[in-house]
């Protein structure tokens, strides 16, 4: 659905580049001979090659060409050298494809820096910033339509153990295999981040506590089989607390389902700790 959704969004930004486009011709073609409008064409083409693709600059970059040598010939009437048209089309096309490749490079370097910034560096899984803001944002809808919302800590036992025997390198390893198979095993709608060293939490918008305990549960017997099957000895202490239709301030599950964690910790680790949170807990505006 997502990527519908952008191939949709790009096909109207050409779209509506392209008839930009016709718009700048039509007006070059009224326009006082000699004039050059070789300035606006630039904004069809930045406007597919930021909105939508570099090749969608290209595409509109032609169609600039094609629409710009129409009026310049009726304008201009024959050459005095036949090979002056065509010079004057290839220096256009270079000063358009230049703009072209600053700009493709120039949004994906910002696009990359939007990911990163969002993004933990070994797993790409979310970072603790990211998902604080995606969390404040699913708590006050969750609060508005009385819809429940499941969060759990998910702690990696003994990693300290796994970096001192096997080197970090292995650690590194493991932690990256926990996001991959933490990831895999929810929905798209979920989200997935690594909030500490060894700490991921998982958050389940839409998901009560029956549904969320087999979710969780699931994943902790995955996790296990993975750890068993690279002969780890390493397991998972998980802590959740479910929301169910009262106003839930995500930083107080995430201090409960933190808690929760610990307590399983405490209690000789490699267990789930899961519970309702029935207060109502006042959500930020």
């Amino acid at each position: 659905m997502e990527k519908d959704n952008l191939r949709i969004k790009r096909l109207l930004v050409l779209l509506a580049a392209i008839l930009i486009d016709i718009a700048i011709g039509y007006a070059d073609t009224a326009a006082i001979p000699h004039v050059s409008f070789l300035t606006f064409y630039l904004v069809p083409v930045l406007i597919a090659t930021w909105f939508a693709s570099a090749w969608a600059g290209m595409f509109v970059l032609s169609a600039s060409l094609v629409v710009w040598f129409i009026p310049d010939a009726i304008a201009r009437g024959p050459y005095s050298h036949g090979i002056i048209p065509y010079w004057e089309v290839t220096v256009k096309f270079v000063i358009l494809f230049v703009v072209v490749c600053f700009a493709a490079t120039a949004k994906r370097l910002l696009d990359n820096e939007k990911v990163m910034s969002r993004t933990d560096y070994l797993t790409g899984a979310a970072n603790r910033r990211y998902f604080f803001e995606i969390a404040a944002a699913e708590a006050r809808r969750a609060a508005r339509y009385k819809r429940p919302i499941t969060l759990a800590y998910v702690d990696i036992d003994n990693l300290k153990g796994i970096n001192d025997q096997y080197g970090h390198k292995t650690g590194d390893r493991l932690i990256r295999l926990v996001a991959e198979t933490v990831k895999k095993g929810v929905r798209m709608m979920d989200m997935v981040a690594r909030v500490g060293g060894d700490e991921f939490i998982l958050m389940m918008p839409e998901t009560g506590y029956d549904a969320s305990q087999t979710v969780i549960h699931r994943i902790h017997k995955e996790l296990q089989y993975v750890m068993e099957a690279n002969k780890w000895p390493t397991t998972f202490s998980i802590g959740a607390v479910t929301c169910e239709s009262v106003s839930c301030h995500p930083e107080v599950l995430i201090t409960m389902a933190d808690n929760l964690m610990y307590s399983a910790k405490r209690a000789g680790k490699n267990m789930i700790k899961h519970e309702i949170l029935k207060e109502e807990v006042c959500v930020s505006p």
